[in-house]
């Protein structure tokens, strides 16, 4: 979802600069993706606030295959 919105706005919301303010809250394990998504956005990391949330499902290394 992150990654369609930066693809339709990012450009006009990397140019707007101190107008634009984003806070994207997820899964504590995508937080680096999304980071890196509004990065290649050409986002200021300043104007982002990441925040994750632990769940308690078990972690990808404790899920059996």
């Amino acid at each position: 979802m992150v990654g369609d919105w930066l693809a339709e706005h990012g450009a006009a919301a990397a140019g707007s600069g101190t107008h634009f303010y984003a806070w994207a809250a997820t899964e504590s394990s995508r937080i680096a993706q999304v980071r890196r998504t509004f990065a290649e956005a050409r986002i200021a990391p300043e104007r982002v606030h990441t925040q994750g949330y632990w769940h308690d499902r078990p972690t990808r290394e404790e899920v059996a295959d």
